[in-house]
């Protein structure tokens, strides 16, 4: 192939690829953790495999196992986690507003903004700036969130545990493909 064909087709397989993982995050963004989960736990199937455990029950063991430490983590990372989505809005609405103050000092808005509001406002009447005010969820949001969570879950648990069967087979097929 020619070069500026070449790059052409790598420009497009590379934008089809994004648009496709964009558009498919919702079921490509469990697969993939899955994928990577199940490569950490295969020395733990492996382990049982060589203590005499057939590979089904070996795979569903290590599975359990892996989702239970996950759990472990999440319960004992819960109180971190929640703390910092409480002041997550307030360290935005922060960083934003001084983001916005160096724009405006970088591009001399300052003194613009000024003019216009006293040309607008003379008597320099105007409202306070008050924080934007702050979407809490509720109850009738986690509803509706919760079935796209559950199926991520359960796409997240079959992917690892087909994995974790087929692991020999999938190896064994990636070696075939990278060895040619």
């Amino acid at each position: 192939m020619t070069n500026p064909l070449r790059l052409l087709l790598w420009t497009s397989a590379i934008t089809v690829t994004i648009a496709a993982l964009e558009l498919g995050q919702t079921f490509f963004g469990p697969v993939v953790t899955a994928l990577v989960f199940g490569i950490i736990l295969s020395p733990l199937v492996n382990w049982f495999e060589s203590l005499g455990v057939r590979p089904a029950a070996s795979s569903l063991l290590s599975v359990l196992i892996g989702v239970a430490c996950a759990a472990v983590v999440v319960v004992f990372a819960e109180p971190y986690v929640s703390r910092a989505i409480e002041i997550a809005p307030r360290i935005w609405f922060e960083v934003r507003s001084e983001v916005q103050e160096l724009r405006r000092m970088l591009l001399g808005l300052d003194e613009m903004v000024e003019r216009v509001e006293s040309t607008v406002n003379p008597e320099g009447k105007g409202g306070d700036k008050e924080s934007p005010a702050i979407d809490v969820p509720t109850a009738r949001d986690a509803l509706v969130f919760a079935p796209r969570v559950l199926g991520q879950m359960l796409t997240f648990i079959g992917v690892l545990y087909f994995f974790l069967m087929t692991r020999p087979e999938i190896f064994a097929w990636l070696g075939r493909i990278v060895g040619d």
